[in-house]
This record gives C-alpha cells, sequence and structure tokens, in this order.
C-alpha cells in the first residue's frame, strides 16, 4: 500500500484536494493553502533528479482538480448540456493548463539553469500568470491565490499595501519553505523552522495591528439596499419590466427615512424593451423614477439597466452590432445610471466584462466569432464598454460604481480611487449560479476591495446576498439568499488613498521582465547537463 502511495498520482491528486479545501465555500480550511503546493514540488523534486519527462501531465491533473472543485458552479448555470458542458470545459481546461504551464516553466528553469533559479522563477512565473490573468481578454482571476484569504480578513489587512498578489507572494514562499524543511529535515531543520515560522507568523501580526487602528473617515452616508429577487432565467424576462420595477420601489420603500441618502438597486434592474441612452429620459423607466425621486427628494438612486447606444450607419466600435431591418448599428451595455435629482441623470457602462457571456475574447480581431457569445450569466452577447473610469459624486459623497465582475479586479479598482473615490458600490446579479459556492465568493472577494483601497461597500444583489462592508473588509447586515431584502446601514466616507490605490500591483510588474529573461535564458542557454555529458 505504501509503495502504491509513492505514484506520482497521488501527490497531484493530493494538490488538487488541498488546494480545493483551502479555497473560500468549497472547503474554507485556509490554513491548508500554505501546504497545498508541497506535494506537487516533492514531485517535482523527483522527476527532476531522475531526469524523467512528463511532468506537466501531472501538474495539469492537480490544477484541474483545483478548478473544477473550486468553481464547478460554472456548470450550475440553467443552460442545455452542451451548452455549459462545453463553457466549463474550456474555462477549466484554459485555466488549468495556463497554471500547468506556470510550472513547467518553472522545471525547465530548474533543469537547464539551476536549482535557486528555478524556485526564483516559480514565484516569478506564477506572479506574471496571474498579473496577465487580470489584463488580457481571456481574464479570469477567480482563483488568484491571494483570493483564497478573503475569509481571514484579520490575517490580510496589509493588502492596503500590496493587494491580493501580495498574497499571492505569502502563499508562494510558504509553500517553497515547508518543502525546503522537509528535503532538509536532518540538515537544516532548526533554520528553516524558524524561518517558516517568521514569515508565516508577521505578516498576521502586522495585520492584527492595522485591524485594530483607527481609520480617518470622513462623515457617513445613509444607505438602503435593495435585493428584488427576481429569478434572473424566467421571471426577468417574462414578467411585465414595469410590475418588477415597482416591486423594487415598494420594498425600498419599506427601509426609507428622513436620513437615508442614497437608494441602491442590483444590476440590470430596469429591463424595460428599447432602453436608447439618447431617448432614456423618454421611458417609463425614466419617468417612474423621477416620480418616486419628487416624492423623495432627499433621496438619489443607483440602479443598474440594459442600456442600448446608436450609431447609425457607422460602426463605432468593434463590439457594435448591426441591426439588419433598419441598417443601423449599435451597441448594448450593462449599464449603472446614478439620478442625482428628478431629471438629472449620468450612465457608467460596464467596462470589465465577462469572457463568453458578455463578450467574446479577441472579438477585436475575431470578430466573425462575436454571436457565440453564451448565455451564461448576465446579458448574452459581446457588449460593449466603457474604456475610462467614472466616479458617481454628491457634494462630499464620490461613488465608484462597479458592475459584478468588475469587482474581482483589484488594480481596476484603484483607477476610481484615483479620480476621487471615497466609497465603493457593487450592483450585481449572482443568481445565475444558483445556490452554489459562485454568489459566496464574490461576497468575500469584495471585502478585498474594501481592505486595499480602506473604502466601505455597498452591495446590492439580485437574488443576494446584499450587504453592506466596512474599510476593514468586515461583512454584515447580509441578507439571505434567493429573498426579497431590503438593508438600511450607514457607511463610512474615506478620502486617504492607500499605497495600493496609488501604485497598483508594483510588487509584480518587476516580475514580468525577470520571467521574461528567466524564460529566455531558460530557452537559449545550453543545458547544464547537456554540457556535461558533452565534455565526458
Amino acid at each position: 500500500m505504501l509503495k502504491n502511495f509513492k505514484h506520482p498520482l497521488y501527490k497531484a491528486i493530493a494538490t488538487g484536494f488541498l488546494l480545493t479545501l483551502s479555497w473560500p465555500a468549497t472547503g474554507s480550511i485556509t490554513p491548508f493553502i500554505f501546504i497545498a503546493f508541497v506535494p506537487l514540488l516533492l514531485l517535482e523534486e523527483r522527476f527532476f533528479s531522475t531526469n524523467r519527462s512528463g511532468f506537466i501531465r501531472y501538474a495539469f491533473l492537480a490544477f484541474l482538480i483545483w478548478n473544477v472543485g473550486s468553481t464547478y458552479f460554472i456548470f450550475c448555470v440553467e443552460e442545455p448540456f452542451a451548452t455549459k458542458f462545453t463553457a466549463s470545459a474550456i474555462t477549466y481546461f484554459l485555466n488549468s493548463l495556463f497554471m500547468a504551464l506556470a510550472f513547467w516553466l518553472f522545471h525547465q528553469t530548474k533543469k537547464k539553469i539551476g536549482v535557486k533559479q528555478g524556485y526564483i522563477g516559480l514565484i516569478m512565473y506564477w506572479m506574471s500568470f496571474e498579473y496577465l490573468h487580470y489584463h488580457w481578454d481571456i481574464n479570469w482571476p477567480w482563483l488568484n491565490l491571494g483570493n483564497v484569504f478573503s475569509e481571514r480578513i484579520t490575517w490580510i489587512q496589509w493588502y492596503e499595501y500590496t493587494g491580493v498578489q501580495g498574497g499571492t507572494l505569502w502563499v508562494l514562499i510558504i509553500n517553497l519553505l515547508v518543502f525546503q524543511l522537509i528535503r532538509q529535515w536532518n540538515i537544516n531543520r532548526r533554520a528553516l523552522l524558524s524561518l517558516s515560522a517568521c514569515a508565516l507568523v508577521f505578516p498576521i501580526l502586522v495585520s492584527l495591528f492595522l485591524f485594530h487602528s483607527e481609520e480617518a473617515n470622513e462623515g457617513a452616508v445613509n444607505i438602503v439596499l435593495v435585493q428584488p429577487n427576481i429569478d434572473p432565467y424566467d421571471e426577468k424576462f417574462d414578467t411585465d419590466p414595469k410590475e418588477q420595477l415597482e416591486r423594487m420601489l415598494l420594498l425600498a420603500e419599506e427601509k426609507i427615512t428622513e436620513e437615508t441618502d442614497f437608494v441602491i438597486f442590483p444590476e440590470t434592474a430596469l429591463q424595460e424593451r428599447g432602453l436608447w441612452e439618447h431617448q432614456f429620459q423618454h421611458s417609463y423607466s425614466h419617468g417612474r423614477l423621477n416620480e418616486f425621486l419628487e416624492k423623495h427628494q432627499e433621496i438619489e438612486l443607483i440602479i443598474g439597466a440594459s442600456i442600448i447606444k446608436y450609431y447609425g450607419k457607422e460602426k463605432a466600435t468593434y463590439t457594435a452590432r448591426f441591426h439588419k431591418a433598419d441598417e443601423f448599428y449599435y451597441d448594448a451595455f450593462n449599464t449603472a445610471i446614478h439620478f442625482s435629482d428628478p431629471n438629472e441623470f449620468e450612465m457608467y457602462h460596464k467596462s470589465k466584462l465577462v469572457p463568453g457571456t458578455e463578450k467574446m475574447p479577441f472579438a477585436k480581431y475575431l470578430g466573425f466569432l462575436e454571436e457565440l457569445a453564451w448565455d451564461l450569466g448576465g446579458t448574452s452577447g459581446s457588449l460593449g464598454k466603457q474604456k475610462e473610469r467614472e466616479v458617481f459624486v454628491d457634494d462630499s459623497v464620490k461613488i465608484a460604481p462597479l458592475i459584478c465582475y468588475e469587482s474581482v479586479f483589484g488594480e481596476y479598482v484603484t483607477d476610481y480611487i484615483k479620480q476621487g473615490g471615497n466609497m465603493l458600490c457593487i450592483i450585481t446579479n449572482d443568481g445565475w449560479w444558483q445556490d452554489s459556492p459562485g454568489f459566496k465568493q464574490h461576497l468575500q472577494y469584495a471585502s478585498l476591495r474594501a481592505i486595499e483601497n480602506r473604502k466601505a461597500i455597498a452591495r446590492s444583489a439580485n437574488t443576494g446576498v446584499s450587504a453592506f462592508i466596512d474599510e476593514k473588509g468586515r461583512i454584515y447586515s447580509k441578507t439571505e439568499f434567493w429573498e426579497p431584502a431590503v438593508v438600511s446601514g450607514s457607511l463610512p466616507i474615506n478620502n486617504e488613498l492607500t499605497l495600493y490605490a496609488e501604485y497598483g500591483d508594483f510588487i509584480t510588474r518587476p516580475m514580468l521582465m525577470v520571467a521574461a529573461l528567466l524564460i529566455a535564458w531558460t530557452f537559449f542557454k545550453p543545458n547544464k547537463r547537456t554540457i556535461k555529458e558533452n565534455r565526458s
């Protein structure tokens, strides 16, 4: 039995399960993350020492187990089996492959350049992979390692300096130290034990100090969050949009008081047919919301909508669609609308779109594939997007509107803060993924944005969970999932700019260059073993 346990398969499986069990909502045993890579590192050492090939297969298996185990909610959508199987399979395959490639590059660097350079390369390659996963067209940073601590906010208050990438670096360093401790147990045990303990405990102590420090807040905002709980598959499109809006306004009335400053509704709350941007002020939705604001004159609204922009005969953007019947181009947007007064409104169009559902990756170059975007959550088809971030301003309150998937991107959110944003607002619709880890993880990740920027968050979700999050990342006034609800609360205003808000992922950018140099050195320098063999 012990002999069978030494099979490479078991170490790959162990890494996959440790990663899954450490992840929020699929195990939540966070400490496992500090040893999760150790079995795979031991397996790589075995392949390295015996000069065997095929390591990438086992790395791929480990990461495939993690991807499926932690994000199986992608398969939970109510779509034809073939559609959701294809979409989830592509997601799992590509993400697992990218992760495996980072480990394969580390293995190659270690073989061809040296052991120390290999382990340095592992950090550089993985950090670069995560950075790339934030910025390219098939972005999917859901499983970036630093996200694992979203349920352990007292451990990572220093994210205000490093962002989530600092957490990723912490995980990699601890795993490498534990791996070296196992390898050198009889040689350098005491020193490595001390170093590992310091590397683990010191960041937590710093975090606890920051957690109990006072923030320099400047006033507060009283907010009502509306959770209408409209089924995104059937009811949202089968029920009269006017009836849906009335239901939301009635919910809001339950919590509005004389002190209320803002009422926030979820993503795509307005589904009135033909909401054209240039004619929005003539729509039923605009008129009804104006009536609501006339009744509550001290209140402002933020509400999600599906908006269409008319371009005429010119294809103004590469995402513009052609209306064949009337021969004009238009874009469809996932939009947040801010009503500051009756008849005064401004719009922000979602910029970080979900690959495969809201956009076809690389559509600028593969425009002929635009119509293949899957209907797996949110508005289907390739949407238009806004290039610049925008904040909704009301005197001293400057709210950064984040629409759904945008809240997963740390450095992206800092662009709002640089424009003066002193509070974050997330509007989302997480009901597409049913009662699965997806909506729970999405909520937890929001805590990371609060910590990174030291900005409080108001989160309105169509089917839940709606909640308030303070600048320390603490979640309170949570609603239940898949139930209509309305909650009120007060959030602090903070105008201070954190180091991360100012400089973003500064710790990773130099690593991109180092990773590129290591790759060049790895594949264009003769193999050390080959040189030795030739000399002999």
